[in-house]
């Protein structure tokens, strides 16, 4: 259960960051 949990923050911080450099890339290209 404990590894679960620690899967669950690790994709939650991949999807915090992907989304993150997406507004980056946006924010360059305008």
């Amino acid at each position: 259960m404990v590894g679960q949990k620690k899967v669950k923050t690790y994709k939650t911080l991949k999807l915090n960051l992907w989304a993150t450099n997406r507004d980056l890339q946006i924010e360059l290209v305008n």
